[in-house]
């Protein structure tokens, strides 16, 4: 296969949600980073599944109409990147309605710079990093070999993610385990086949985490701040965006601006964890009118009673 069929992208979003469901579970669990509040999995399939209802329900789908979705309805930073990577991969794409790998390489490479763009301080060995590394690999003269390696390089890329400054107890990355479950449905989507199961051992609770709650009294003890997610979407114009991240720079963390839509009032996705939520409407009530405000409490406890059914 040397072209990819027209509309690729859509059974290639239904079956990622598919796979983020199943390990749903297990993402939470392992969850510890930028905060340890146990929602990547929610979080990445709700935001997902958004890209892939709002393209299923289109008479005519459009990539470019469904990550543009996915990116207004993100939940939490997971799914702003995620978002934010498939509409970089959108845009680069459209009008190919079947791209060559050489296109998608590219694509993948916009996707990736679009989402360091998008962040004040990018970490390594998180989900970026695995965006990152799948941006690097050199085409092939086929769709098969291509996609094959596309998943090794995401499965050792996310191995590596357990020795990052911030992981805990061995365990890898929440958000760069749920790439690579995307970018194996890619695969699996594309050639009708499983990917290799060399990955398989991720799938299942690290042996350290036996006898351990994830948000014990070490990690929810350790952080006093912030409280608060917050995230919204405002129109600004260019120019402005610098000043603003600046402003929340300042008062808050996990700071993400992507751009929505393109225009001389261009629409942004915002989403920052501020210590109260008052702090972050003031810097953005002071730069436009913030909409769609998405406010979600940091707090360990809340965040345990909200997924206590996911964690049992």
């Amino acid at each position: 296969m040397k072209q990819l069929p027209a509309n690729w992208w859509l059974p290639w979003l239904v079956r990622a949600r598919t796979q983020l469901v199943e390990h749903r579970n297990l993402l939470n669990r392992i969850n510890v980073f930028p905060v340890a509040d146990a929602d990547t999995g929610t979080n990445l399939v709700a935001t997902v599944g958004r890209a892939a209802d709002t393209a299923g329900l289109a008479d005519e789908p459009d990539f470019a109409t469904a990550a543009r979705a996915a990116l207004r309805g993100a939940r939490g930073n997971s799914g702003t990147l995620v978002s934010v990577w498939l509409l970089g991969l959108a845009s680069e794409l459209e009008g190919l309605d079947c791209p060559d790998v050489a296109q998608l390489q590219h694509a993948l490479l916009a996707g990736a710079q679009r989402v360091q763009s998008a962040l004040s301080q990018p970490a390594e060995g998180t989900a970026l990093t695995v965006m990152s590394a799948l941006a690097a690999v050199p085409a092939t003269e086929n769709f098969g070999g291509y996609l094959a390696k596309l998943v090794d390089v995401a499965e050792a890329t996310v191995r590596q993610s357990a020795h990052a400054e911030h992981a805990r107890h061995g365990w890898v990355d929440s958000g760069a385990l749920g790439m690579l479950l995307i970018t194996a449905a890619l695969y699996t989507a594309i050639t009708a086949t499983e990917a290799a199961a060399d990955y398989s051992d991720l799938l299942v609770l690290p042996p350290a985490f036996e006898g351990k709650k994830l948000l014990d009294s070490e990690v929810a003890g350790a952080r006093t701040q912030p409280q608060v997610e917050v995230m919204c979407t405002i129109q600004l114009p260019v120019y402005e965006v610098t000043a603003l991240r600046s402003a929340l720079d300042t008062i808050g963390d996990s700071v993400s601006i992507a751009q929505v839509y393109a225009g001389h009032e261009a629409l942004w996705a915002i989403h920052v964890h501020v210590a109260k939520e008052r702090d972050a409407l003031r810097v953005l009530e002071a730069a436009g009118k913030p909409q769609d405000v998405r406010v979600t409490a940091l707090d360990a406890a809340e965040h345990r009673e909200r997924h206590a059914g996911e964690l049992a």
